[in-house]
């Protein structure tokens, strides 16, 4: 399967730009002078062309990671060019760092006789 292309990381305004370090599941952003956490999500694809995330990405907040997920979720599918088929399902599920799921794209196909 190719490489998901990442959107550019969904920062609210003020907020900078940080590199977590290589298999962090916290990381420190500074902001007004305090330091706070950001959680890491993952994104899994279900059905035509399966793939769990074992990388994860680090977001401010669960709606950036909605947000992630809706533009993830078109590039992967977009992909997939004809072969997606009647009677097939495809999902991307998106969970926290302890793999508890939060949202799900669900995409399914039926043929009408």
């Amino acid at each position: 399967m190719r490489q998901r292309r990442r959107s550019k990381p969904y920062l609210p305004n003020g907020w900078p730009q940080l590199c977590p370090p290589a298999g962090a599941v916290f990381f420190l952003a500074f902001r007004g002078g305090k330091a706070s956490s950001m959680p890491k999500y993952f994104f899994h694809t279900h059905g035509l062309q399966p793939s769990e995330d074992d990388r994860g990405e680090v977001l401010p907040d669960d709606e950036a990671a909605w947000h992630e997920a809706t533009l993830v979720a078109g590039e992967i599918f977009k992909d997939i060019d004809g072969k997606f088929r009647p009677e097939q399902e495809w999902c991307l599920e998106v969970t926290d760092a302890q793999r508890k799921p939060l949202y799900a794209i669900r995409i399914n196909s039926k043929q009408i006789k």
